[in-house]
């Protein structure tokens, strides 16, 4: 993508895997390592910084047209979404099976925002989902709706910008939720925070404290399984959403 550009200048950072044609492509190369710990954006923006091009600012910002608010609008109605509640989204899928928590937590989960919180919960998720996202929302009565596979990623932007909170893994819909300025309350397993949660005081991370954590790996042992997620209890997840959730109300309803 950056040869076919045409640009006269494309920069990259260097890669030892790329000496027989990937290097070539670029005009000018970084030779830095990513440091564990770093936080994602800062390790890409410094390629930024080391060619001379300042920053400015390093929090994400998504800009969610007034067209989509009013087609997402529709769709919460087609819906029949109750919109004058608390709307909190939910994503509890990850294309790695190693970041998910559990169904039947989710449905614990759930129903507590239902029942105490008197909230709208919506369910989200891609098209291969939507089985399993019906699968938690037929545990959880009323209130609580399946959307997954229904949005495009530009809707999914709309969706998240009318809720006053998301909850779900590490993963896409945690950083465009971020990005669009909601607050997020996001669920990490093996993966660093440190590397990849959202910035500012009103996005929480959830995570057991133990001390092989992080281990960047694919679950124990590269299992697929991850015990650090699985030994994760509903009740230490409401413990810490309980002192989040007045943040839930900076966006508005």
């Amino acid at each position: 993508m950056a040869f076919l550009s045409g640009a006269s200048q494309r920069i990259g950072f260097y890669a030892d895997d790329g000496k027989l044609w990937r290097n070539r492509i670029f005009t000018s190369l970084l030779h830095r390592d990513y440091a564990p710990g770093q936080h994602v954006v800062d390790y890409l923006l410094c390629l930024l910084e080391a060619f001379g091009i300042a920053i400015k600012d390093r929090t994400s910002e998504l800009f969610v047209s007034d067209e989509k608010l009013a087609e997402m609008e529709t769709l919460l109605a087609q819906e029949a979404v109750e919109t004058g509640r608390m709307l909190v989204a939910l994503q509890p899928f990850s294309l790695w099976q190693y970041k998910e928590w559990g169904k039947e937590k989710y449905i614990a989960l759930i129903r507590w925002l239902i029942e105490d919180l008197n909230a709208a919960v919506l369910v989200t998720g891609s098209v291969g989902e939507q089985g399993r996202a019906e699968e938690i929302v037929r545990n959880c009565g009323k209130r609580c709706y399946n959307l997954a596979g229904q949005t495009s990623i530009a809707m999914y932007a709309a969706l998240l910008k009318k809720c006053r909170l998301f909850i779900g893994v590490d993963s896409a819909g945690l950083h465009i939720a971020a990005a669009v300025g909601t607050p997020t309350v996001s669920l990490f397993g093996p993966s660093s925070p440190a590397s990849w949660a959202p910035r500012g005081g009103q996005h929480l991370v959830v995570q057991k404290d133990f001390p092989c954590l992080p281990c960047r790996r694919k679950g124990c042992g590269d299992s697929e399984k991850s015990r650090c997620l699985d030994e994760l209890t509903v009740g230490e997840v409401l413990t810490a959403l309980s002192g989040q959730l007045d943040l839930s109300r900076v966006i508005p309803s």
